[in-house]
Formats: structure tokens, C-alpha cells, sequence
């Protein structure tokens, strides 16, 4: 799953039936580092070595696809397995995820 940051500074998930991968992808391979959207800046507190925390009910919302539940679901089971590498604040509702190069 990708959470996808247009040149226009729009958000939008991408890849959404892909559990294995959280990242944030720019268009144009632009660097995020100060030049973060400020739609982004709502939902992201920058972290280290190009890693931000997500809140995870703002990445719930953007989600547009088919059958919510179950997307819930595997979201649900992606947030358990990347809990144990300190990837999810419970206490902050929030995921972790890394600045990816779009290919």
C-alpha cells in the first residue's frame, strides 16, 4: 500500500490490496524532506532516516475501494505484524512508514 502525494500536494492511497509494503511515494521523485504537502503534514510527524508516523485513522479514511470491512480487516493484520518491529504507536494511533523512490 501506497500513500500516494501528487505534485499537487493531493493524498490518495494506491495499491491498496498490498499489505506487505506501507510507504510514502511522491510524484516525480521528489524529495519529501521540507518539501512536504500540507495535507501530508496533518496526518505525518516526520521520524528519522526518512520515516514518518502516520495516523492511522486519516490513512482509514482515505481508503476508496471495494469492501471496507474486509480491507479493515487485513489492515488490522498488517498493523499486528509490523507492531513487533516498532512500526504501530497503540498508544498514538499511529503507523510508520518510509519515504519510497517511485519507480
Amino acid at each position: 500500500m501506497h500513500l500516494f502525494t501528487s505534485s499537487e500536494g493531493n493524498l490518495s492511497l494506491t495499491e491498496v490490496d498490498t499489505f506487505n509494503d506501507f510507504s510514502i511515494v511522491e510524484a516525480n521523485n521528489i524529495k519529501l524532506q521540507g518539501l512536504a504537502s500540507t495535507e501530508l503534514k496533518a496526518i505525518a510527524v516526520p521520524d528519522e532516516d526518512n520515516h514518518y508516523w502516520l495516523g492511522i485513522d486519516a490513512v482509514i479514511a482515505m481508503y476508496a475501494g471495494d469492501g471496507p470491512s474486509l480491507w479493515l480487516v487485513m489492515l488490522d493484520g498488517m498493523q499486528e505484524s509490523a507492531e513487533p518491529y516498532a512500526y504501530i504507536d497503540r498508544a498514538n494511533n499511529r503507523v510508520k512508514s518510509h519515504l519510497a523512490n517511485k519507480q
